[in-house]
């Protein structure tokens, strides 16, 4: 007799997120194909709360429970110990064929509680490389044990992957990797490039750097500033760099530094916007200059977009980027060696408009969403007849 397609997910927040918006868009592929969907998340309603019901989803967030000064920490751990209660008990009785955890906080919560249920089927996602375990040593030996009671284990790059097999000694036969996807089509059917840049007071014939990243030290704005005010007098005259991404409250530094280098009338931060596609149309190079990453959707969407590409060789950007004919990888920490890929990828039109063309031609070959859900889809189904991982998913040597 088939096995019922149930999923239960389990997620630290539904707030916007690199790992919550991946879902999203899984829950929107995969409802549609049969599966029932449940979602537990361990923080209030986020963002892309409504979103996730949308698709069809039962969505479970923990008791609203408010309060101010010292007793606030008191009642998110009430909080926190309700939902795990919620979650254990829905384990216990619902008995969803497959439980799956996004992310280390959900996973050090959720993955026990499956384990004491008695969870048939339970699958883990690393989304990121594991620096964090360095501050957090016992709870990386408590992910390390968890990591033996997983029937999968999924990384989103290969260096995702490497982390999950030689540092915490992963069996590659539990390893699985499955890249992000997007909607392509978003990407390509937006306003022109010149109505886009008069919103934007930008020239029609400037040279438009775009970078989508939250202002975080670690997303590398403060290595592009540096760069470009070692390299603005060899870049064209009408440069500009357009920043999108929440302030966390970095932009007074980035802001001074522009100043600093006299460079403040050409780097525009617009803060969190919702027309990402417009502002990728608008653009003419796309930027990552992380010092790390997991995987990034950044790149897909500024890729699919047709924009050449200049990012870091950290985490999956290698993956996707590849040297010369998408754009170029230079090392993270390095104002120089970036500031050199800027003048490189500047100065020679048509070979930028060639590596764009060709950068949309990986993302619609390789990465689009439809292909993702569809290797959900099949793992899914695969682990309800025989708990294995198909062979295009499988990792049996991960580089």
């Amino acid at each position: 007799m088939a096995q019922s397609k149930t999923i239960t997910y389990v997620i630290g927040t539904t707030d916007i997120g690199g790992a919550e918006m991946h879902l999203l868009r899984i829950c929107t592929g995969l409802i549609p194909k049969g599966w029932n969907v449940t979602i537990f998340s361990l923080a209030n309603a986020g963002k892309l709360a409504e979103a996730f019901a949308q698709t069809g989803a039962t969505v479970v967030h923990p008791p609203s429970l408010t309060a101010s000064g010292p007793l606030r920490k008191v009642f998110r751990l009430v909080q926190i110990l309700l939902q795990t209660l919620r979650i254990f008990l829905h384990l216990l009785f619902s008995r969803p064929s497959i439980v799956h955890f996004f992310l280390p906080a959900a996973y050090l919560v959720g993955a026990p509680l499956a384990i004491l249920a008695g969870s048939k089927i339970k699958l883990m996602s690393r989304r990121s490389l594991n620096l964090y375990q360095e501050k957090h040593p016992k709870l990386a030996k408590l992910e390390h044990w968890l990591h033996k009671k997983m029937d999968v284990i999924l990384g989103n790059s290969r260096a995702v992957i490497s982390n999950l097999k030689d540092d915490e000694q992963v069996h590659p036969a539990k390893l699985g990797l499955i890249y992000n996807g997007i909607e392509t089509g978003l990407y390509q059917h937006t306003p022109s490039k010149t109505t886009l840049r008069d919103e934007l007071k930008l020239n029609e014939n400037a040279l438009v750097f775009i970078l989508v990243a939250n202002l975080i030290p670690y997303k590398g704005h403060m290595d592009l500033i540096n760069a470009l005010g070692l390299v603005d007098d060899q870049l064209p005259e009408d440069w500009h760099l357009v920043c999108a991404g929440y302030d966390s409250g970095y932009l007074s530094k980035l802001k001074m530094r522009s100043t600093e280098l006299g460079l403040n009338e050409k780097i525009h931060f617009l803060g969190q916007r919702q027309d990402i596609p417009d502002l990728l149309q608008a653009s003419d190079v796309g930027l990552l200059c992380s010092h790390e990453e997991g995987f990034s959707n950044a790149i897909l969407e500024a890729m699919a977009s047709a924009l050449a590409m200049v990012v870091t060789d950290v985490g999956g950007n290698g993956d996707v980027v590849e040297e010369g004919k998408s754009g170029f990888i230079v090392p993270a920490h390095n104002p120089e060696k970036l500031g050199k890929a800027l003048v490189k990828i500047s100065h020679d039109p048509q070979r930028l408009k060639e590596m764009g063309a060709y950068a949309r031609s990986v993302i619609e070959k390789d990465f689009t969403l439809e292909h993702c859900v569809d290797q959900y889809d099949q793992l899914y189904q695969r682990l309800l007849t025989d708990k294995t991982i198909p062979a295009p998913i499988k990792i049996n040597r991960p580089s």
